[in-house]
């Protein structure tokens, strides 16, 4: 069994952690979020912004993702100099914490053997590995989630109420999941209670429903006397302003009729949208062949299941349901609710791979569980799944590392650490201006990449917050914002391409590429770094020319600046 865990651990490992520093090759705006406001809470016990506390139970104003996670973030990022690798090593470490509770709430539901199963699938699972990687907080509240249910099955008597710890943080560390929250907790106790415990410990199970309901109440008393962040209008209801728009729009394309109000009103549209939102969250297209329409968290070309685990979901599913029907109507009951979150907001792209958060350990689980079903019926089936899910793995890996950061490299905003390279190889005290559609954004960028948000820099960074508005910022004779006055014909510049300056039109320029495609995002105008130093002949660059950070100005002109 020693060497069984020990095998596990290699998995895990490096799966997560190999080319953690440049794959995925850059970081999205809600990472960056929770990264710099964690280092600031960190630094000053506040947000970037300086105008929130994280003791508050409110979101930060503007930027509202969920209350918690920068304070559980701080210890964990706030010691270490910030890169893709630190940024992401937390989130690889809840995704592992995460996976040991899946393994100890398999063995305390079925036993040792099942449990091994089970785990070596979820370490395997795509989704799992690629969530790992990123640091996005909905892996942060499932951990909590998981860390819950285990404590209810695990504790007995008034013990058990050291489960509302867990449950309070996991209903504050990812506003996405509020929705199941009470529904979850719920479930999760009248089956502890009903079949863990036989019915016994009643009152210690009903305080803690008790507690849940009071951190819920709490939360929506506290929404009505506080700023909340603009995320909690994306949930919608037959009421919302979008749902009715969408109704005016169609019945003005229905021909009048006496059932027209009948079938086109804001009730039928909504059932409509949230029921095609809940059942795609179920679809194979989504599980097991492209993932989200999103580009953030999806690989487009392989879902977040491989093909071979359809069957094997299934054939659990039925094995659970004649070993134990009181885990199999569990299992039901939490899958029925994990689509809730994504099917009650109005976002047009969906993201299931956050906002269903709680369906992905759950389907993990009967993989196993269909697996364990296989080698009942005969031991010989063990090289066959082991042959498929091998080539599966490597098929997924394959396109992960060796093609997914090219074809779509701007899902984690490449194009905006080779701008912010650039920025960090001009000559010292070199003036630049960026101009840019979101100048926040850039300038954060550059913060991160740079490692410049330093403690002796947020007082800086915390007046200009509060003083224009978001408009715009400047670090180290860096200026970032969405034009500039009195722009000299031999300052630095560099522009997004869709407002790039008049007066520049005519001078030569340098321009940034998206990788491995002609369309142009960036251009340079005079430039002080590559000068004789780049190419004109553009190529795919090696896979380790990706991290960016560790290379030469002159290989870095010849790849990145054209």
């Amino acid at each position: 069994m020693k060497l069984k865990i020990i095998f596990l651990i290699l998995i895990a490992l490096l799966t997560r952690l190999m080319f953690l520093n440049f794959v995925p090759t850059g970081i999205t705006n809600d990472e960056l979020h929770f990264i710099l406001n964690a280092k600031s809470v960190y630094y000053t016990f506040t947000d970037i912004s300086g105008k929130w506390n994280p003791l508050s139970l409110s979101t930060i104003p503007n930027e509202a993702s969920s209350e918690l996670t920068f304070l559980i973030l701080a210890p964990l990022v706030g010691p270490l100099p910030i890169n893709l690798f630190t940024a992401r090593l937390p989130f690889v470490l809840f995704n592992l914490v995460s996976i040991l509770l899946i393994y100890l709430i398999s063995n305390k539901i079925f036993n040792p053997k099942i449990s091994f199963y089970i785990t070596l699938v979820t370490l395997l699972n795509p989704w799992n590995i690629f969530v790992s990687r990123t640091s996005f907080d909905a892996p942060i509240a499932l951990f909590f989630y998981l860390l819950t249910f285990y404590l209810l099955i695990k504790l007995k008597k008034w013990y058990l109420l050291i489960a509302v710890v867990p449950a309070l943080f996991a209903f504050y560390t990812y506003i996405g999941t509020k929705v199941i929250f009470l529904p979850f907790m719920l479930i999760c106790t009248i089956y502890s209670y009903w079949y863990i415990s036989s019915k016994k410990y009643f009152w210690p199970y009903l305080s803690f429903i008790l507690s849940c309901t009071a951190i819920f109440v709490f939360f929506i008393y506290s929404i009505k006397h506080q700023p909340i962040g603009n995320r909690l209008t994306e949930l919608t209801d037959p009421n919302s302003q979008q749902i009715i728009n969408q109704v005016d729009i169609e019945r003005n394309q229905t021909i009048d009729t006496p059932i027209k109000s009948l079938f086109s009103n804001r009730y039928t549209y909504y059932f409509f949208k949230f029921s095609q939102k809940y059942l795609n969250s179920f679809s194979p297209n989504v599980l097991f062949l492209n993932g989200d329409p999103t580009y953030l968290v999806s690989l487009w070309k392989h879902g977040y299941f491989y093909i071979i685990d359809f069957a094997l979901i299934i054939l659990g599913l039925c094995y659970l349901y004649n070993r134990s029907k009181s885990t199999f109507y569990l299992f039901v009951a939490l899958l029925l609710i994990s689509p809730l979150p994504e099917a009650v907001r109005v976002d047009i792209i969906p993201a299931y791979a956050f906002h269903s958060v709680l369906q992905f350990p759950l389907l993990s689980i009967l993989t196993g569980l269909g697996i364990v079903a296989l080698i009942k019926i005969s031991k010989y089936y063990i090289p066959v799944i082991s042959l498929i899910y091998l080539i599966s793995f490597v098929n997924f890996i394959n396109t992960y590392l060796f093609q997914y950061p090219l074809y779509q490299p701007e899902g984690f905003n490449f194009s905006r650490q080779i701008v912010s390279s650039y920025l960090m190889r001009l000559p010292i005290n070199t003036s630049a201006y960026v101009i840019t559609s979101e100048p926040e954004s850039l300038f954060r960028n550059y913060l991160f990449y740079s490692n410049s948000y330093q403690k002796n820099q947020t007082a800086t960074i915390q007046q200009q917050y509060s003083t224009n508005n978001r408009q715009d910022f400047s670090i180290n004779n860096l200026h970032f914002a969405k034009s500039f006055n009195n722009l000299s014909p031999n300052d630095t510049v560099i522009s997004a391409v869709e407002i790039s300056p008049s007066q520049y039109t005519n001078q030569p320029k340098r321009t940034i590429y998206r990788l491995a495609s002609n369309t142009q995002l960036y251009e340079i105008y005079n430039d002080q770094v590559c000068q004789n130093q780049f190419s004109d002949t553009r190529y795919f660059p090696y896979f380790s020319e990706l991290n960016v950070a560790i290379l030469p100005t002159n290989q870095f002109c010849n790849l990145y600046i054209k």
